[in-house]
C-alpha cells in the first residue's frame, strides 16, 4: 500500500511544483525580456502537452488518433489554453501572490454564488 501511494504522489508532487515554477519563469520572461503574455501562455500549454505526451509514451501508452476528430477535445484544449492565457496576462500586470490568491479564491466565490 505504501509503495503504491508513494509512486502516485511523486509524479503529482513534481507536476504541482512545475506550475509555480512555470508561472515564475513566464513572469520573468514578460517583465525582463518583453515576451507577450499570449506567447508565454501558448508556449506553456504546448510545452506541457509535449511533456505529457512523452511521459505517456515512455510508460508504454499508445495514442488513438481518432480522438482528435472530436470537437469537444478541441474545445477543451482551447478553453484550457485560454485559462492559462488569462493567468499569464494577470501575471504580467500583478504580483504572483495576488494572481494566485484570485485564482484559488475564484472557485470559492463561484460556488457561493451558485448556492
Amino acid at each position: 500500500m505504501r509503495a503504491s501511494l508513494t509512486s502516485a504522489l511523486l509524479p503529482m508532487l513534481a507536476a504541482m511544483t512545475l506550475i509555480p515554477l512555470a508561472d515564475t519563469g513566464g513572469k520573468l520572461l514578460m517583465e525582463h525580456h518583453g515576451a507577450d503574455a499570449v506567447f508565454v501562455a501558448w508556449g506553456r500549454f504546448g510545452g506541457g502537452a509535449v511533456l505529457v505526451a512523452l511521459a505517456y509514451l515512455a510508460i508504454g501508452g499508445r495514442f488513438d488518433l481518432r480522438a482528435f476528430g472530436q470537437p469537444g477535445l478541441w474545445l477543451r484544449g482551447v478553453l484550457i489554453g485560454a485559462c492559462v492565457g488569462t493567468i499569464s496576462m494577470a501575471l504580467a500586470q500583478e504580483q504572483i501572490a495576488k494572481v494566485y490568491g484570485a485564482f484559488f479564491l475564484g472557485p470559492i466565490v463561484s460556488y457561493a454564488l451558485d448556492v
